[in-house]
């Protein structure tokens, strides 16, 4: 006997009443995405299989608004793709209305609602992929934002966000157009960030929300830019949990004004960059690589061929406010446009140890410490990408005593190819 469409709709609210854990499957047994999250409750799954759904409605959102949404999700449900972002897809046409996300979720407090496996994506302007706000932790994995007018947007919510790219997405009102956060802790692991405008992701802080922190690991950001600015790939202000950058890879980021790849301001505690690679990234004014403040620590990066439009220095690090930088264990190299490094800030000052400077026209900036050596690197092919270093390189770890590895990559030399994504492959198997 076959039960029929509304009859299994109404034994799977049952189920879901019941207390135990339910998965509803679309389009088998319910329609739409929206169909199958209405009839779910915290600690659903909601399974979707391989295909492109456009479907969306308006709902009027406590605190909110009228907000209009192809997904609603309610609070600690899973939204699961079958197939992976590569076959099923939330897609913004012509005819989406202005406004339009991909994923809502609104007042969470479970910290279980999760997304894996989707596709967003918008052939027209101003249609976002995932929004919630005065949330706890919503999880992202496995997701790709594609054109969209802000691929993930939060107030005063927790964000954790794994192995998902940001490509080509836009935003003309405001920075962040990968992700944007007002208030909340967010981490961002293994995720890929090429061709967004007005900042890759931009992290405001310190508003009257939770406690702000910023963890951003083995991330790839490629030809992001700011003309509001700041920071092509990273705007990070007010974070006063801490910030921490490490294993990233930035190049051929750019910005009209300040930090080409990422500009992170003296008022967010303590900002730690580690093993990062600075790669061709540029900025009209100061910073070509990065303007971060005084109170912040560098250790075991990689800075080549960053540069300024203008002479006013730091054509790979501009420290900003007052405070003490510590600078350890990092290659700066082949600058151009000004000093490699630079201060705006009053009594401004570095603490450096164990780094190489090479390919500094402008000079370096600051006095090298005793440990510090004016010497070329041997990078194995710099001019076309390749960071890695050649076996009789001063910054491996046999030819640099007492200082270790210095850079953030390794020996090299054709023992892995060069290719978007490579830097977090190569770091795995030569740090040290």
């Amino acid at each position: 006997m076959r039960c029929s469409p509304c009859l299994l709709s109404v034994l799977w609210i049952l189920l879901a009443s019941s207390g135990e854990a339910a998965t509803f499957h679309v389009p088998s047994e319910f329609a739409t995405i929206q169909a199958g999250l209405d009839a779910s409750a915290s600690g659903d799954t909601v399974l979707v299989a391989p295909g492109a759904y456009s479907d969306y409605e308006t709902r009027s959102i406590p605190g909110s608004g009228n907000v209009t949404a192809m997904a609603f999700i309610p609070d600690g449900v899973v939204v699961l793709s079958e197939g992976g972002r590569d076959v099923t897809e939330l897609h913004h046409g012509t005819s989406t209305p202005v406004g339009t996300w991909g994923f809502w979720a609104d007042h969470h407090a479970t910290a279980q609602t999760r997304v894996e496996g989707f596709s967003v994506t918008s052939q027209v302007a101003s249609r976002g992929g995932l929004a919630s706000t005065f949330s706890s932790t919503i999880s992202v994995a496995a997701c790709r934002f594609e054109g969209t007018a802000g691929g993930i947007g939060l107030f005063q919510t927790d964000l954790e966000v794994v192995d998902t790219e940001f490509v080509n997405c836009q935003t003309t009102t405001a920075a962040g157009a990968g992700i944007n956060s007002q208030d909340g802790r967010i981490i961002v692991t293994g995720c890929t960030f090429m061709n967004c405008a007005e900042s890759a992701v931009a992290l405001f802080g310190n508003q009257g929300g939770p406690v702000d922190y910023a963890e951003i690991r083995d991330c790839w950001f490629e030809g992001n830019s700011s003309s509001l600015g700041t920071g092509g790939a990273v705007r990070i202000q007010r974070y006063t949990g801490g910030v921490l950058i490490d294993g990233c890879t930035f190049i051929l980021n750019t910005s009209t004004l300040i930090g080409g790849a990422a500009y992170i301001t003296g008022d967010s505690f303590n900002p730690q960059i580690r093993e990062c690679v600075f790669f061709g990234n540029g900025s009209e004014a100061v910073g070509g690589a990065m303007e971060i403040g005084a109170n912040s620590t560098l250790t075991g990066c990689s800075f080549y061929g960053n540069y300024l439009n203008a002479s006013q220095g730091g054509t790979a690090i501009s420290f900003a406010s007052s405070g003490t930088a510590m600078l350890g264990n990092c290659i700066v190299s082949a600058t151009g446009g000004g000093s490699a490094i630079a201060f705006r800030g009053l009594n401004g000052s570095v603490n450096a140890s164990c780094n190489v400077f090479w390919g500094t026209p402008d000079g370096i900036g600051i006095t090298p410490s005793a440990s510090d050596r004016i010497v070329d690197p041997q990078f194995c092919d710099a001019p076309n990408g390749d960071l890695t270093l050649q076996a009789a390189s001063p910054c491996l770890p046999a030819n640099s005593p007492g200082c270790g590895q210095v850079g953030a990559l390794g020996e090299g030399c054709g023992a892995v190819s060069i290719e978007r994504m490579s830097w977090g492959r190569i770091k795995a198997g030569f740090r040290n």
